[in-house]
Formats: structure tokens, C-alpha cells, sequence
């Protein structure tokens, strides 16, 4: 077994019972991570397999790809090198690592953003939504220009920043501990996607209850129909947990660093667990989809009897 004593930096008792706790979540979390490539290949051409065209659809499929994309780089990549101690060589791999493990991640948490806001335009704004924003066209631009935007931003930043080297070994950490900038981060990778879907979907959730009993907006009875809206539903909400998960763990262990508290085995807990809750939330849509979804289940089991009966 791989020693973790140089992450931890505790006694040799301390390190000894954590070694084993963060080892098997280390394995948890990078075979999870493989077997949240494979769902989120199955989503991706599940999805594809629908007759359905429109701006939810182009958005579930950018999730699945960035998901995949943030899974690879926690996963295979990042407990990959734990486990292995391992380490790109040279300065700029690892700043091109490090830039790709935020803003793929970022990326993804703002995909389930733009999915809310989606449902949001559709109830708020309905004739707006059908001439405009519910074209493939217009989310495909939309999702570009914001990779784009967290490349320029997120990344640009992680990537001037990180790096600050003592003695033979390049950490972020000592640059970023007292400079705000992790923080900044922290809130714009996780705090603010989670404060935007929270908002939309309460004020969607507020209108549709109002008009309950009235005739309901086209758009969304159109996507009930082909069971588009319950999975954007269900995106949403899996988001909301998980990534507040990810936010609590944080805090709980920035707090722990901050009153040095750090060798206990409740901290090592927090901070993997807070690794951890993102690949889960990266990798775990297509289960939900197959147990909640009763149109993607059917999707599913239809293209897989095709792809069988054409071999």
C-alpha cells in the first residue's frame, strides 16, 4: 500500500489509520471515475438516439461530454498520481493539468447552469424561447462561447498562478494560501453555479405551481411529452446536492487547516469525500436517468436492442 504521509504530514499514528481510509476512497473514486466515462458514453448516445431536436437536448449532450472530460481528470489522472506518486515533468504540464482539472469541471458545473436557465427562459419567457433560444443552433453557440469564457477566465488564471516552487517540488498551495485566489476559485467553479440553479429552478418551481390549473406553457408540455424536462429536472436537482456536498466539505475543511486541525482522521475524511462528491456528481446522471427516467429507459433499451440485432 501506498504511504499518504507526505500529503498528511502527521504523526505516524494518525497517518497509519488515514492511510487506509484515504487509499480505498482513492480506489472508490478512481473506479468510479471509469465507470462514469462508460454511463456518460451511454447517455451521450442514448440522447443522440431521441427524436428530439432542440436546445435542452444540445446542453444534456455538452454535459455528458464535459462530464466525462472532469471524471478523466480527477479520476484517472489525479488518483492516478496519488497513487503512484507520479508527477508530470516539467512546470507547464502541470499547469496544463491543473487548468484542465478546474475548468473542466467548472465547465461542466456551468453546463447544468445554462440547463437551468433553459427551463427558465421556456416558462418565463415562452415566446422568446420558441423563436430563439430553443433552437439546437443558438445552445450550441451558447455552450462555445462559454467554454471559451472558463478558458480565458478560470483557466487563464490557474495557469499563471499555479506553480510556486520550493525545493524540488512545485505546489499552488503556498502562492495561493493567503492571496484570495483560491477562494475566487472555489466560488466561481462551485458557489455561484450552485446559487444560479438553486434560483432558477425555485422561481420555475414558483411559476409552474401558479399556473397549475391554467393552460401550461407549449415548450414545456412538449418536453414532458418526450421526457426531455424530467431529466433536466433531475440534472438540476443531483447538481444541487452533490456540489453542496463538494461546498460543505470544503468549508468544513478549510476551517479544520485554518484552526490546525489537520492530522485528524475526520479532516482526511472531508477532504477526500469533497474529491470525491464531484466524480460521483460527474459520473452518476445515467443511473438516475435509468431509474427515474422512464423515456431515456426506454431510449436506452431500444438502442441497445438495435446495436445487438445489427451484429
Amino acid at each position: 500500500m501506498s504511504n499518504f504521509s507526505r500529503y498528511i504530514l502527521c504523526s505516524s499514528d494518525e497517518v497509519e489509520l488515514a492511510d487506509y481510509i484515504i487509499y480505498y476512497i482513492l480506489w472508490f473514486t478512481l473506479l468510479f471515475s471509469l465507470l462514469g466515462l462508460c454511463a456518460n458514453t451511454l447517455s451521450y448516445v442514448t440522447i443522440r438516439s431521441m427524436n428530439v431536436s432542440n436546445s435542452s437536448i444540445v446542453y444534456l449532450l455538452a454535459l455528458s461530454i464535459w462530464d466525462s472530460l472532469s471524471l478523466i481528470f480527477d479520476g484517472p489522472i489525479d488518483v492516478g498520481q496519488m497513487l503512484t506518486s507520479y508527477t508530470f515533468p516539467g512546470l507547464y504540464l502541470q499547469k496544463f493539468d491543473e487548468m484542465n482539472d478546474w475548468v473542466t469541471t467548472t465547465v461542466a458545473n456551468w453546463m447544468v447552469v445554462a440547463i437551468s436557465l433553459d427551463r427558465f427562459i421556456a416558462v418565463y419567457l415562452p415566446h422568446t424561447y420558441q423563436s430563439t433560444f430553443s433552437k439546437p443552433q443558438t445552445a450550441k453557440k451558447i455552450v462555445i462561447g462559454l467554454v471559451i469564457f472558463i478558458y480565458l477566465t478560470n483557466g487563464s488564471l490557474v495557469f499563471l498562478t499555479y506553480g510556486q516552487c520550493e525545493a524540488s517540488s512545485c505546489s499552488l498551495l503556498p502562492k495561493w494560501e493567503n492571496s484570495g485566489i483560491l477562494e475566487i476559485l472555489i466560488f466561481y467553479q462551485g458557489i455561484a453555479p450552485n446559487i444560479f440553479v438553486v434560483l432558477f429552478n425555485a422561481l420555475i418551481s414558483i411559476k409552474l405551481i401558479l399556473y397549475k390549473k391554467s393552460s401550461k406553457i407549449k415548450q414545456i408540455n412538449q418536453s414532458k411529452k418526450n421526457g426531455i424536462e424530467f431529466l433536466l429536472f433531475v440534472v438540476s436537482f443531483s447538481f444541487i446536492f452533490f456540489n453542496s456536498t463538494t461546498q460543505v466539505s470544503w468549508y468544513m475543511r478549510y476551517n479544520a487547516y485554518a484552526g490546525g486541525n489537520k492530522c485528524t482522521v475526520i479532516y482526511q475524511i472531508v477532504e477526500f469525500l469533497e474529491s470525491l462528491a464531484p466524480v460521483v456528481n460527474n459520473g452518476g446522471n445515467f443511473f438516475l436517468y435509468i431509474l427515474l427516467g422512464k423515456t431515456f429507459r426506454k431510449s436506452f433499451i431500444k438502442y441497445i436492442s438495435c446495436r445487438q440485432s445489427s451484429f
